[in-house]
């Protein structure tokens, strides 16, 4: 079998995730992995990719429409906010769209949802053996996007609190006092932090799903994520209350990309931590059960996947 995937700027991260389970749910396909489609799509049996519609349409809709209309194609759809027309008229363009969230699906209008699974290991580190007592899983995104993912709450956060922290990120947040440490955003890293870190701080203004958060939460981290109403479909840990502000473009370059605002004090956030450091045990066991009854094992997920081919 011969899958394409799509190789796109915005989900580099997603699309590593998306190339690591197609790999191991076909462990005989051959994988080709393609940017931003144009022109003739390569001899395929399918097409599996994970897309923003509306964010994938920035560049040339019709020709995105027509690359994916010439496929058999599963896609599974996630989205900040608002669909566009052009995105819905992308969407059209899929055999199969499934929505990564019930709060993308809301968002999308399509039928069916198919959500992320992980495998959970069977120990994790206990609370004594953790170094750091936050991690925060962001990357260098630009002055809007960092922004919509809270790196402005990170950098106060982890300037006032009495804590140590570790950050996934390519410098772009400001180093904090205290204690500090910065690795590059890989599976390897991010696994050995997961589990030697008692809190995740997730303060995104805007998401249609946070795999972060479950794959921290298989490990027993605790997630302290604004209570948003994606994150409040997987988020088991402690919610920072919200205002809702609308929906706002993100770049005034691209007026029809548009994310649901949802804002928050970055002061609840480090009651928040206080607050999951003070309960870990009971916060820690429940999230990994939240993972273990709903996101796990991955093998399911493969096997829902190849029940829509």
């Amino acid at each position: 079998m011969r899958i394409l995937t799509l190789d796109y700027r915005k989900y580099t991260s997603g699309e590593v995730w998306l190339t690591r389970v197609l790999s191991k749910c076909f462990p005989n396909a051959k994988i080709i992995k393609t940017a931003v489609p144009v022109g003739d799509p390569p001899p395929v049996d399918y097409a599996i990719v994970l897309v923003n519609p509306t964010a994938l349409t920035l560049g040339d809709p019709v020709g995105v429409y027509t690359f994916f209309k010439r496929l058999k194609t599963i896609a599974i759809l996630v989205t900040e906010g608002p669909v566009s027309s052009e995105g819905k008229m992308l969407i059209s363009a899929f055999s199969t769209p499934l929505a990564l969230s019930d709060y993308v699906k809301h968002k999308t209008g399509v039928e069916h949802v198919i959500r992320p699974k992980i495998d959970v290991p069977e120990n994790v580190p206990p609370k004594s053996s953790r170094v750091f007592d936050i991690i925060s899983v962001i990357s260098n995104v630009g002055t809007v996007w960092r922004y919509r993912k809270g790196i402005d709450i990170v950098e106060k956060v982890i300037e006032s609190i009495d804590a140590s922290i570790a950050t996934s990120n390519y410098g772009d947040v400001k180093k904090p006092k205290g204690t500090f440490f910065s690795f590059a955003l890989s599976d390897y890293h991010l696994d050995r932090m997961y589990k030697h870190s008692k809190v995740l701080l997730w303060p995104s203004r805007s998401e249609g799903f946070g795999l972060p958060v479950i794959e921290a939460m298989a490990v027993g981290t605790v997630p302290v994520c604004s209570d948003a109403p994606a994150h409040n479909e997987f988020c088991e840990g402690v919610k920072i209350s919200t205002t809702y502000l609308g929906s706002f473009a993100l770049d005034p370059k691209y007026p029809k990309y548009k994310a649901d605002w949802y804002d928050s004090c970055w002061e609840d956030y480090v009651k928040g931590i206080y607050y999951a450091l003070e309960h870990w045990e009971e916060l820690s066991e429940r999230a990994r059960k939240k993972v273990v009854d709903e996101y796990s094992p991955l093998s399911s997920f493969c096997e829902e996947l190849k029940s829509w081919m």
